[in-house]
């Protein structure tokens, strides 16, 4: 990747092409080293599943996640996480798109095998 990355540098252009012998197998562009770059880094950066550690750095990363989204802020979710698994509790988001990106930013995170959704409806009575 690195030759890659600088053929790119230097040349100063977008695109690669991958030969084998005198075939062309292949374009590498500077998006696809991007991406490969990520997933390494991500790779790197992933919980070993099994411990309470792992299990508490899922959460603060989910926290931080949740902490990042304006529409999330405000929700009165309880995130808890053993093996793993995430559940999420408490009252439920207004909606029922912000109920399903909670699962999914959930399910994002490196290390989560499943999120168990625990949030209850939140009934508002007008004149309470």
């Amino acid at each position: 990747m690195a030759d890659i990355a600088d053929l790119f540098e230097q040349r100063n252009i977008k695109r690669v092409p991958v030969v084998r012998g005198h075939a062309l197998v292949g374009v590498v562009s500077r998006a696809d080293l991007l991406r490969a770059l990520v997933a390494a880094q991500d790779a790197a950066q992933s919980p070993t599943p099994g411990s309470a550690h792992d299990d508490e750095a899922i959460r603060a990363a989910l926290t931080r996640e949740l902490q990042r989204q304006r529409w999330a802020r405000s929700t009165g979710v309880y995130i808890e996480v053993k093996d793993g698994v995430v559940r999420l509790s408490g009252t439920e988001p207004p909606s029922d798109a912000q109920r399903a990106a909670l699962r999914v930013a959930a399910e994002r995170i490196a290390g989560v095998s499943k999120v168990e959704d625990m949030l209850v409806l939140a009934q508002i009575r007008p004149g309470l």
